[in-house]
């Protein structure tokens, strides 16, 4: 982690806001390992680990935590006093921000509010119309890092197949497979769904992964996941952030998802290690329609609908589409 820099000067009081659970405690644990002071926020919890012969120390929060409707979260914030702040995935102020999770878009603003001097975004998928309005609405120069690039290792394969074919097609393929790997939904029930079935059939195998999970599932799905060599992941978004495993050796995008973003964030998933991975796009234009239809009034949406239509329909150059459409 790159804020982990910053930490090593003394005094440093890194706030970090973090858009999911899991990555919030990805971060926890790291910084914990590395000997900081550390607090983290979530689902209502605090845990935290203390060094006392350090005096560098992070604070980790969700976005929500940062407004006056979470009085306890605003409190914390300022007896914490911090002089660092460090926006992750910072892709979701915009992305997200927009009829989701509405306070991403606050989150400029907030930062000028606190006249932060120093501060550091970061996302491998901000695209550049979005990261020059960033720049923009911030009153002091940020650090951004934002280089995109998927693992080498990675063949990403657009399968066109009716939603319909696809439960009967991929059973079987889970079937040949016996390395580690994670498939993703757009919902909630359709992972559950998908989980009911993959159980019967892989009943030692099969890791349920969603943002529905208490935090005790949670931990025990995630250390399933890195203690296993051949599980098999079934999640939402709620893993699909910046969450490393190198145990997962395979991904399959059972859904078309909403975005460019999301399914390159989906795919980053695996490849982490020097093996090669294989990662299956399943898709349909009933897939199109279905999402077009939902995002009907959001113009912005729809044109992000209609470019990642375009990725999935460049076959064969799917990958360099995707590196195109972050060149733009």
């Amino acid at each position: 982690m790159i804020f982990l820099q910053k930490l090593r000067n003394p005094n440093t009081r890194a706030l970090i806001i973090s858009p999911l659970t899991s990555l919030t405690n990805q971060h926890f644990n790291t910084i914990k390992q590395y000997g900081f002071n550390v607090l983290a926020r979530f689902r209502g919890k605090e845990v935290r680990a203390s060094y006392p012969e350090n005096n560098s120390a992070a604070l980790i929060l969700s976005p929500e935590s940062l407004f006056p409707s979470n009085n306890q979260c605003c409190l914390l914030v300022k007896q914490f006093r911090p002089n660092f702040v460090v926006i992750d995935e910072c892709h979701c102020i915009y992305e997200w921000g927009h009829g989701f999770r509405d306070e991403f878009l606050k989150i400029p603003n907030w930062i000028n509010l606190m006249n932060f001097d120093n501060s550091l975004f970061m996302s491998a998928t901000i695209r550049p119309t979005h990261l020059s309005r960033l720049k923009s609405e911030l009153t002091n120069k940020p650090c951004v890092i934002n280089e995109f690039g998927l693992p080498k290792q990675i063949k990403l394969l657009p399968l066109h197949i009716s939603e319909q074919s696809r439960t009967e097609f991929i059973l079987d393929w889970l079937k040949k497979r016996h390395r580690g790997g994670v498939l993703f939904f757009n919902s909630r029930k359709d992972a559950h769904k998908f989980y009911i079935l993959a159980k019967n059939i892989f009943p030692t195998r099969v890791i349920l992964y969603t943002g529905a999970l208490y935090t005790e599932e949670r931990d025990l799905a995630e250390y399933k996941i890195h203690h296993s060599s051949n599980s098999i992941l079934i999640a939402t978004s709620a893993f699909g952030l910046g969450i490393h495993c190198s145990q997962l050796k395979w991904a399959v995008v059972f859904q078309v998802p909403p975005s460019v973003s999301a399914l390159a964030q989906y795919a980053g998933r695996v490849g982490r290690g020097s093996e090669d991975c294989e990662v299956l796009l399943f898709w349909d234009y009933s897939d199109f329609r279905k999402i077009s239809y939902y995002h009907k009034n959001e113009n912005q949406k729809l044109t992000e609908i209609s470019a990642l239509l375009k990725v999935y329909q460049s076959g064969s150059s799917i990958s360099k589409a995707i590196h195109d459409y972050y060149s733009d």
